[in-house]
């Protein structure tokens, strides 16, 4: 058995030759916390994509697992938050993904899915946020979020992405005013 100063001076070494796995080791802090904010969620998802990028800034075939590795991290502790019944929490994670992973497709050969695999989790999830939105405060920015974000110029060109969207917002539709902007929205799409 190792003396733990001899690993603990291999894990500095290592960590000084390899900057990916001083991201990861920040990475697992930041989610251990209770909770987040959008900004560190960005960073982690952030800094696995620049670790996969080539020297074109372009990501390649057989990179788009490793570009994701960050989105992975924070989408499961998305999944906890939903577990413990946080959508609120859970919420940040899923638009910081959306918000991050859908313009990277312009930016990868995603060919092996895994981009778009993490944007299906982000959309899964916000349809399990529109379930567990109970608090009316909540509720109302969840369908007012929803409606935001299909309109977005991101999703040109990714239409059943939009309309997944608008789907899902329509599970967060309580009053007739509401109903009559989702259909204004769908009307206009």
């Amino acid at each position: 058995r190792m003396p733990r100063e001899e690993i603990n001076a291999a894990l500095l070494d290592y960590a000084g030759r390899e900057p990916d796995f001083v991201d990861h080791v920040l990475a697992r802090r930041t989610l251990k916390a209770v909770s987040s904010g959008k900004d560190q969620y960005r960073r982690i998802i952030q800094n696995a994509v620049d670790a996969a990028r080539g020297r074109d800034d372009f990501i390649g075939y057989g990179q788009t697992s490793r570009a994701v590795d960050g989105a992975e991290m924070v989408l499961n502790k998305a999944q906890e938050f939903l577990a413990k019944k946080k959508p609120v929490e859970a919420l940040l994670i899923f638009q910081t993904v959306l918000e991050d992973m859908i313009p990277l497709l312009q930016e990868a050969d995603d060919s092996d899915g895994y981009i778009g695999d993490v944007i299906d989790q982000s959309f899964q999830g916000l349809s399990e946020c529109a379930g567990q939105a109970k608090d009316p405060a909540f509720r109302k920015e969840l369908f007012g979020y929803l409606l935001k974000e299909a309109g977005h110029k991101r999703y040109q060109g990714w239409n059943s992405w939009r309309w997944k969207l608008l789907t899902i917002s329509g599970e967060t539709v309580k009053t007739p005013d509401e109903r009559d902007e989702l259909f204004g929205k769908i009307d206009s799409s």
